[in-house]
């Protein structure tokens, strides 16, 4: 067996840091006292820290600065003697990060990765992702007809990885196109009404692949990334998954800000509707979902529209704008 530190960059002081630090794994800002432990074959083992976000368990404050013993050739297992511990369903997104795909090593870890949380330490056989037949995806823009231009410039960039790319524009149904676009691309109006959750729902119900990944005007993702999600759909196929989160890196005038990693869950099968009018949401149970750690969506977003996002957001659903987000989307992005 040989050593890997797995959480690469991050350390943590949970003691001597005012703000709250990043999780090792995800890179949240969401590790909270916790009451979590897992029965190893000797013990039971409690974590004082979990992330609420990924689920991975800290045994101390410093927890994530040591180094953690988890690969032995094709596997990833959760030791005792480690600082750091995990589920199957955490154990997952470790592999996502490193581009792997995991098969349960025994039945008792398949019935932990269907029901998480679980007190059974992660253990799982890896096989590279890049191994998997890849997914067919449509792609899904919401925008307005003047982003109709950067939606289509966007949607090429990345247009051979997808099946399809399906354009909504805010715009009575009546709405034509009087022009023509690339091949593969279409473009539908529809009202947004403020109204984004039924808007993507137009969109997952319109679309012609068995998954579907939505992005807005202002944001764009790698071919790089697509591949691997599409490829990460495939491997999850026998594990029930309907539902994929993708960390968003939000960029204000160009700086990287703090904001992250702001996970959008854009990546769902068709049948996957959204609820809520803005911060809308795949409606799903968390269990049927995992995070694409390692893989980013790209928001560009300028001082003007930063400044009044959320409060236009919270008019629409008051209490809901996450008006907090124009404090953290101001402030440059520290890794800590």
């Amino acid at each position: 067996m040989h050593r890997i530190n797995c959480f690469r960059s991050v350390k943590i002081a949970l003691n001597t840091i005012t703000t709250e630090p990043r999780c090792s794994l995800c890179a949240a800002r969401k590790i909270k006292p916790s009451s979590r432990f897992l029965e190893f074959t000797q013990r039971r083992k409690f974590y004082k820290y979990e992330c609420s976000h990924c689920g991975l368990l800290y045994a101390d404050s410093k927890a994530a600065s040591r180094g953690a013993t988890y690969f032995d050739g094709h596997e990833i297992r959760c030791s005792q003697a480690d600082e750091v511990g995990f589920d199957i369903f955490t154990l997952k997104m470790i592999a996502i990060r490193d581009g792997l795909a995991i098969v349960p090593v025994d039945a008792a870890q398949e019935r932990a990765l269907a029901c998480p949380h679980s007190d059974v330490p992660g253990h799982a056989y890896t096989t590279p992702l890049g191994e998997f037949p890849l997914a067919s995806f449509t792609l899904g823009i919401m925008c307005r007809e003047s982003e109709l231009d950067r939606a289509v410039s966007s949607a090429c960039d990345v247009l051979h990885e997808f099946a399809e790319c399906l354009i909504v524009i805010d715009q009575e149904e009546s709405w034509h196109q009087t022009f023509e676009l690339p091949r593969g691309i279409r473009a539908l109006g529809r009202p947004l009404a403020q109204n984004f959750a039924a808007q993507r729902n137009f969109i997952q119900q319109n679309s012609r692949s068995p998954w579907v990944m939505q992005l807005d005007a202002d944001e764009t993702i790698s071919s790089l990334d697509v591949r691997k999600l599409r490829q990460l759909a495939t491997s999850m196929q026998g594990h029930g998954i309907v539902s994929i989160g993708i960390p968003r890196e939000n960029y204000v005038e160009g700086i990287r800000s703090d904001l992250y990693p702001d996970t959008q869950y854009r990546l769902n099968r068709s049948h996957v509707v959204f609820d809520g009018a803005v911060h809308e949401r795949p409606l799903r149970p968390w269990q049927v979902s995992t995070i694409a750690i390692g893989c980013n969506i790209t928001h560009h977003l300028d001082s003007a529209h930063v400044a009044t996002r959320s409060y236009q957001y919270d008019k629409i659903s008051p209490g809901l704008g996450r008006v907090s987000e124009r404090e953290e989307l101001a402030e440059p992005f520290v890794a800590s």
